[in-house]
């Protein structure tokens, strides 16, 4: 692949990644909406009735208030990940936590995981050091190996996110678990040079280790590009 390909190419994968996390994002919050909707015709049910005024009817009335609590709450945590994942595209130098971007993507990857039925894991080191630069072309990548694993993996398969620091070298390693549906990445030539030339813009290096866990190694000083 030509370099001016390859820059091209590349740019449209990241607008598909962007596409994707919207496409989740609204598809999530649509569905955080309409269990708030249901609980809600659910207390306007029980007031037409008449059953708010026994005990019964007011056990139901706090369970269902105490449902649409814990409902609005995981949808404000849900946008408020969203948010620092946009606004990161505001601020493309920044200082900025590994764990903390991973942590986005685990939040905002688990609409497609739950439908395969697949569990996102985190193991990560607490004393990793903030990293300068950009954090965008880092959460693709990242973003573009565990849909790989997925994938990959039969229903109630698991994908281990872990973190280290060690010697000025930041590793994110993601590691399948559970029984394949496919034995071997379904990463053609293209994609798999992307990936590569990604993790290269980073100052780093992708790793396949055998298993099928993939290994990114960022330094510390320059893990992220430069500021432009």
């Amino acid at each position: 692949m030509m370099e001016g390909e390859r820059g091209v190419g590349l740019k449209a994968a990241e607008l598909q990644f962007i596409g994707k996390i919207f496409s989740i994002f609204s598809h999530e919050i649509r569905n955080h909406f309409a269990v708030i909707r249901e609980s809600a015709g659910l207390m306007q049910d029980l007031i037409e009735m008449g059953r708010l005024k026994d005990s019964r009817g007011t056990g139901e009335q706090i369970k269902t208030l105490q449902s649409i609590d814990g409902q609005i709450g995981k949808s404000i945590g849900f946008i408020d990940c969203f948010s620092r994942f946009a606004h990161r595209m505001d601020s493309p130098f920044c200082s900025f936590q590994v764990n903390e971007i991973l942590e986005e993507l685990t939040v905002l990857l688990c609409r497609p995981a739950r439908q395969r039925r697949i569990s996102l894991e985190k193991a990560f080191q607490d004393d990793i050091p903030l990293l300068q630069g950009n954090p965008f072309p880092l959460q693709y990548l990242v973003f573009c190996l565990i849909e790989e694993k997925m994938c990959l993996l039969a229903h109630n398969g698991k994908i281990v996110l872990e973190t280290a620091f060690s010697r000025g070298m930041v590793s994110i390693r993601l590691i399948p678990e559970g029984s394949r549906v496919s034995s071997v990445p379904k990463r053609r030539g293209e994609e798999r040079e992307l990936l590569l030339t990604v993790a290269e813009e980073l100052g780093g290096v992708l790793r396949e280790q055998e298993g099928g866990a993939s290994v990114v190694s960022i330094p510390l000083a320059s893990g992220t590009g430069k500021e432009a």
